[in-house]
């Protein structure tokens, strides 16, 4: 230190002559300070503002006064030193060495010196710098002061080190290193500094354990993760010097921005909490799904990678895939994306046998990938006889269920119809499987917020993200431009112009990058560059605006080349680009150079991506109208000739180029694709865009018109499938408008059998009688007869839906002799099918079961798969009829496998149904419950009316009354009713009235059953049903009323008649429950002994039935009998096996449906007698029920009001109603006996 000198760097003193002046108070060290720093003329307000913040105006000035006077008198004896002060202003003239001001001097002049004086200068910089600006004295003043100085010393420290290891000196540049990161822990270029100099000295395990602190220190201050520089850098490292020493890894910091493409994650610590928590679970076992949802850019995809990276970090195996966003994309396509090496992994392990999954590489092979074989998928190996659905979960879980996986699907919004029918059957799985699925869903896309409703009610997680307040996204900037030093106004600026969204805060920062906008100032801080006050209104406030600005600042052949990559996709092939664009390849590696270092495009293994969808929705839009045709041409040419198999692309581009044409054939192709592999409601918006491309493009031609009506028959035909009846109806009214336009006959007749058919499937026998037998006529008059047999087929199921039975077995008669005679053998199986419908409702089940036989024979043959799973479902309906219900429940789900394949929806309904009466008959009730319910659900989404009646005439009649919920089932039965009264008398009601009777019988309301028994005898009389499933239906209801009501004589004429024409066909199951009520019926007389000849026929049944519709009353039947003779220990086997039938039963129910189930009067009294002769424990809910009956449940019912307002008509209002009306029955009975038509 010189003779006289100021110190400010460090401690404060002043020192003259080698001693040190002494300042009577802080305040005249901190004024003295002051004004050396401010080197100028300024005003008292100023100082007085700075040094008391707090004080009031008149006090700060007269403190200021004392505190000027204390100080001439320290100035008076330091020499070249004058305070000026008026009554205004004050000025510090001082001569004396000031530290800072050398400081400052000696940093900033460097690098304008030669290397030798560099060294000597820095050296002398150095033992200047003793510390911060004033250090230990907070002075807010001095802030921005103190800062630049620490600027200037880390700028000195940093050419320091880098000097020091260019000399050898790795020791010193080490140390230099070490005190930058002293000052900040999360500079990145020290810390590189440090491993490059560790690295050369020869420590290598020193500089691997410096990129690990490197790497925790910018997670903890920054939450990003190193730059590519240091990883290289760290790679040169591990390599152990066999690579060149990366060039950015020698850089001094760099004030340009070389890394804004690396979003760190901020604001998301809950999130990611709860995700992780998932990853937890998946690898303890259990599976489970989240849905992220979140406006465009809000951080979705990043917040995915993190969790990629950690589940990959856990042994996860990860598997991704993405739904597109302009073109339409094939059917499971990003299922197939993500599970693309599974399958191809999975064929590899294959011989060379066909099979399902070679269909899928030939078929829905994914953007990118070279299909196995042509791509073709007129294949011999049909996928509906190994459905997709199931292959493809297969791949998910099968085999590889020991492993954790994680399974992304991004983009959801965008997902295909089939892809979301997968996701469904997926998401209830999970449980059962190690598998944890993450989807994103852009929520102000249209039907997001439906699409998340339905995942979530599968049982998905939402997990939203919102926008980042003004404190996240600092912390974002921070990250982004690898700084904590951030102007605040950059930070408020940024926030309230991006409203928090991370990559709007991205792009802005890139937009302001590029007109050089942003910058460091003098303390190292980033700030905004303000060039002039208008400045700020120019930039744009919309993601889209940013991003087409900085694609305006490109050259025009960098435009085209990003044009052309944006037609080509979100990821582009270098190949494929080099074609589109004609460029050598040396100017298309510099043009694409530019754009991924303007960060439009990123670079992968072999070519380039977009960042993100709207940088390329961007760039297409931003492209004229002429350039973009001639471009979609362009790759439609390319794409045909190299990857023929992506027909929805080829589809997209030709028609976006104008070639209607190509477009309606590719369109067209891609709905037989997707019908191929029964993603049905994909088929139907392929069909439905080649049919608006057929109309642009051919007008009324008669080609034109023969074109649109047969993609009008492919639309229907999937729509049948779908259940979309007015879509049905919408398609046929267009083929038969076609036919009369066309004066085309044979076209006309085949749209009276479509039309006839959906008026079934509507309720409409009247009208559908009407149209089939015009059908008739006009493939007659033409000489169609292979028309006419079809026709009658549909005339048949007319008959057979109106309870016209030997008219229905006529017609289908004549057409399976019409069909053998033209030899037609679909049509054969489907009247042999038909047939057995006929001779069920007849009471002649085996004969039925030999002509599925025969059908099921010819289906396989053909490889109709849809028909033969509706015989399997025929043969199950019979078989439960035998009695056989383990053997019903194996083909109906063989049934229901079939057309889940094939994604029949409302021929699944139907089906499950029918399961739901086989699994109520074996005592599982609430299976049988909860698949009534879903079949209910399904058909109603769908809005088949027949299918409706159907399911709630079974749910009411074969579940619920079972179950006990008797206030249900009657509404359901009405409601049934109801919509058969809409068809205006065209079908009969003996069926609504019998369930409708039952379900008031097992309710103890017995005079309301009475009735509505005698209206469903007199409505079957009338049908001319006589010897009928359903009026042996009808004659059992009514003789177990007459036997609860004491009316003995007639209980026993019903149910002789029942069990004298059971037994002649073989129908085990009702024979079995007729002889018990008739035995119970022989008991109440009195005469025991005809009443134990009852019990050795039930026990001869026994024996070929292994279940049967309450199985707890035969059993307590007999064991009354046996009672009643007597014979203890029978009864007591007897009684046991009634309890045990009956606690089986209670415990698939819970909660209410439980107690429903046990106020069933018989399983009260079965439940008391247990108690008393067998000693049996009762369960707690029984407890509670079976003291409150004491046998006076069917008392307290008749002693209530029969008829509810507004809830059932009484026998005598139904019997007016339905004798005005004659309605009936649904096409399926009670026991499901009607579910055999309308298939």
């Amino acid at each position: 230190m010189k003779a006289r000198s100021i110190r400010l760097l460090g401690s404060f003193s002043l020192d003259i002559e080698n001693e040190t002046a002494h300042f009577p108070t802080q305040k005249a060290i901190e004024l003295f300070a002051y004004l050396l720093l401010g080197r100028k003329r300024v005003s008292r307000e100023m100082v007085a503002t700075a040094l008391w913040p707090d004080a009031d105006g008149g006090v700060g000035k007269r403190q200021l006064r004392m505190t000027l006077w204390r100080l001439r008198q320290v100035l008076r004896d330091v020499p070249d030193t004058r305070l000026e002060a008026n009554a205004a202003t004050i000025s510090l003239d001082c001569k004396l060495q000031v530290d800072a001001v050398q400081f400052e001097t000696l940093v900033t002049s460097i690098d304008h010196l030669p290397p030798p004086d560099q060294d000597l200068l820095m050296q002398e910089a150095m033992h200047l710098y003793r510390g911060d600006l004033l250090e230990g004295r907070a002075y807010d003043w001095c802030e921005e002061q103190r800062e630049y100085f620490r600027s200037l010393h880390a700028r000195l420290l940093r050419r320091l080190a880098k000097n020091c290891r260019a000399l050898g000196n790795f020791r010193a540049a080490i140390s230099h290193a070490g005190k930058l990161l002293e000052i900040d822990p999360s500079d990145e270029d020290a810390h590189r500094e440090m491993i490059l100099s560790y690295h050369l000295s020869g420590d290598r395990d020193a500089a691997l354990s410096q990129f690990g602190r490197l790497r925790a220190a910018l997670r903890t201050e920054l939450g990003i993760e190193p730059s590519q520089a240091s990883i290289e850098l760290w790679q040169y490292v591990q390599s152990q010097g066999q690579r060149p020493i990366p060039a950015s890894a020698l850089r001094l910091r760099n004030e340009e921005l070389n890394d804004l493409d690396r979003t760190p994650i901020v604001g998301r610590q809950e999130v990611l909490s709860t995700l992780t928590s998932f990853i937890n679970q998946v690898a303890a076992g259990a599976g489970c799904a989240a849905i992220v949802s979140g406006e465009a850019g809000i951080g979705k995809s990043t917040l995915l990678e993190e969790l990629a990276l950690e589940a990959g970090l856990r042994g996860f195996e990860v598997l991704r895939g993405s739904c597109p966003s302009l073109q339409d994309s094939s059917p499971y396509q990003v299922f197939v994306q993500a599970l693309w090496p599974r399958i191809t992994a999975a064929e590899c392990d294959l011989a060379d046998a066909p099979s399902a999954l070679k269909v899928l590489l030939s078929t829905l092979t994914p953007h990118g990938v070279t299909p196995v074989s042509s791509g073709e998928f007129s294949t011999s190996i049909a996928l509906n006889s190994a459905i997709v659905n199931e292959t493809l979960l297969e791949q998910v879980a099968g085999k590889y269920e020991t492993k954790p996986t994680l399974l992304i699907l991004e983009d959801l919004h965008q997902i295909d119809k089939a892809s979301i029918g997968l996701l469904a059957a997926l998401l209830p799985r999970l449980r059962r499987l190690r598998l944890l699925v993450l989807g994103t869903v852009r929520e102000e896309e249209p039907g997001s917020e439906e699409l998340l409703s339905r995942l979530v009610a599968l049982g998905a997680a939402p997990v939203r993200l919102g926008p980042l307040c003004e404190a996240e996204v600092a912390e974002l900037i921070q990250g982004l431009l690898r700084s904590k030093h951030v102007a605040d106004d950059l930070v408020r600026y940024i926030w309230r112009g991006t409203s928090g969204v991370p990559l709007f805060i991205l792009e802005l920062l890139k937009f302001l990058k590029s007109r050089r906008l942003l910058a460091r100032d003098r303390n190292g801080h980033w700030i905004l560059v303000q060039t002039d006050s208008k400045m700020l209104l120019s930039i744009p406030l919309r993601i889209h605006d940013l991003i087409r600005r900085r694609i305006e600042m490109l050259d025009e052949v960098d435009r085209n080349v990003l044009s052309a990559s944006a037609v080509l996709g979100l990821e582009i092939r270098l190949d494929d680009l080099q074609e589109l664009v004609g460029l050598s390849e040396n100017d298309l590696v510099m043009c694409t150079g530019r754009l991924v270092r303007t960060h439009l495009l990123a670079e992968k293994a072999d070519g380039f991506r977009f960042l993100h969808e709207s940088v390329r929705l961007v760039g297409i839009s931003s492209t004229n109208k002429v350039r973009l045709r001639a471009l979609h041409l362009k790759v439609a040419n390319l794409l045909e000739l190299r990857r023929p198999w992506l027909k929805e692309d080829l589809a997209w581009h030709f028609e976006e180029a104008g070639y209607k044409e190509k477009a309606l054939s590719y369109a067209e192709a891609c709905g037989d694709k997707a019908r191929f592999v029964h993603a049905n409601a994909n088929a139907d918006e392929w069909y439905s865009k080649a049919l608006v491309i057929a109309e642009s493009c051919q007008s009324s031609s008669e080609n034109g018109l023969h074109r649109c009506v047969e993609l009008l028959k492919k639309r229907q035909e999937v729509r049948e499938l779908l259940g979309d009846r007015a879509g049905q109806a919408r398609d046929v009214d267009a083929i038969d408008a076609a036919a009369c336009e066309l004066k085309d006959n044979h076209l006309h007749g085949e749209a009276a059998v479509l039309r006839s058919n959906l008026l079934i499937r509507g309720n409409r026998g009247r009208e559908a009688l009407g149209v089939a037998l015009h059908a008739i006529q006009t493939f007659r008059a033409i000489g169609d007869v292979a028309g006419e047999c079809q026709a009658r087929e549909i005339l048949g199921l007319v008959y057979l839906n109106v309870r016209r039975y030997d008219l229905a077995h006529a017609a289908f008669h004549r057409a399976l002799s019409m069909c053998r005679s033209v030899k037609e053998r679909a049509g054969e199986a489907r009247a042999l099918s038909h047939l057995a419908t006929a001779s069920a409702y007849r009471v002649r089940n085996l004969d039925a079961i030999k002509c599925l036989d025969r059908a099921e024979v010819l289906l396989k043959e053909l490889e109709d798969d849809r028909s033969g799973a509706f015989v399997l479902i025929q043969k199950g309906i019979l078989y439960r009829f035998l009695g056989k219900a383990a053997i019903s429940e194996q083909l109906l789900q063989g049934g229901l496998d079939g057309l889940r394949k094939i994604g029949d929806k409302v021929g699944e309904a139907r089906g499950l149904s029918q399961l739901a009466l086989t699994h109520a008959i074996m005592g599982r009730l609430r299976e049988g419950v909860h698949e009534s319910e879903q079949a209910l659900r399904m058909v109603r989404r769908a809005g088949d009316v027949r299918a409706e009646i159907l399911i709630l005439n079974n749910a009411a009649y074969g579940v619920l009354r079972l179950v006990g919920e008797f206030k249900r089932a009657q509404r359901y039965t009405e409601r049934a009713m109801r919509l058969v009264a809409q068809d205006r008398g065209s079908e009969d009601a003996t069926t609504y009235a019998d369930s409708m009777a039952a379900v008031l019988l097992e309710e103890g309301n017995l005079d309301a059953a009475y009735n509505w028994a005698k209206l469903s005898r007199a409505l079957s009389a009338a049908g001319g049903m006589r010897g009928t499933s359903i009026d042996l239906s009808a004659r059992f209801t009514l003789g177990c009323i007459s036997l609860e009501r004491g009316r003995f004589a007639h209980a026993i004429k019903h149910l002789s008649i029942v069990r004298a024409r059971l037994k002649s066909c073989g129908e085990s199951e009702l024979e079995l429950r007729a002889i018990a009520a008739m035995a119970r019926t022989l008991l109440a007389r009195g005469d025991t002994t005809r009443a134990l000849g009852c019990l050795r026929e039930m026990r001869g049944l026994l024996r070929k039935v292994d279940s049967a519709e309450k199985m707890q009353e035969i059993h307590w039947t007999r064991f009354r009998v046996l009672h009643s003779c007597r014979n203890i220990v029978a009864a007591k086997r007897a009684l046991r096996k009634a309890y045990e039938c009956m606690m089986c039963q209670m415990m698939t129910l819970k909660g209410s449906m439980r107690r429903r189930f046990m106020a069933i009067p018989v399983n009260g009294k079965i439940a008391e007698a247990a108690a008393k002769v067998l000693g049996e424990r009762i369960d707690p809910v029984s407890v509670e029920i079976v003291p409150a009956q004491n046998g006076d449940h069917r008392k307290q019912v008749r002693n209530q009001q029969q008829l509810p307002a507004g809830r059932i008509r009484s026998g005598r209002e139904s019997a007016v109603l339905f004798a005005s009306r004659a309605v009936g029955t649904s096409e399926v009975g009670q026991q499901g006996s009607a579910g055999l038509t309308g298939q």
